[in-house]
């Protein structure tokens, strides 16, 4: 950072600068009654993991939180889920048009804020 104090040791500075990041993102996903986890899931579907398994092994969370995930999603209009053929059980999920558009405007400003965030850092 510009002014940083030499007291603060680099790991420290670390952790200030995720908390930092992490209170732009849930200000920025709250503007679409979104949250970190529920943009997290949309980056995941995008990228193919496309089953409630999948999306729970790859965000380290229960099958049951990231079912509640994608209904919320669902009824937001950002994703459509989709029956298995062969197994009831299993959903497969994939972003509607307004998912993919909602998904591109965010990580747009996210993009433009932490380059904000990040010019603040010297290049030492």
């Amino acid at each position: 950072m510009k002014h940083s104090n030499p007291n603060i040791r680099i790991n420290d500075k670390l952790l200030i600068t995720a908390r930092v990041l992490e209170k732009t993102g849930n200000l920025l996903f709250g503007q679409f009654n979104m949250t970190t986890r529920t943009y997290e899931i949309l980056i995941h579907i995008h990228a193919g993991e496309n089953t409630t398994a999948k999306l729970a092994t790859m965000l380290q969370s229960s099958l049951a939180n990231i079912t509640h995930k994608t209904k919320l999603l669902e009824s937001y209009g950002h994703l459509e889920r989709i029956a298995s053929d062969t197994d009831r059980r299993v959903w497969f999920f994939s972003l509607t048009p307004q998912g993919e558009k909602v998904l591109e405007t965010i990580r747009f400003l996210y993009e433009k804020a932490t380059e904000r965030l990040y010019g603040q850092f010297s290049k030492q």
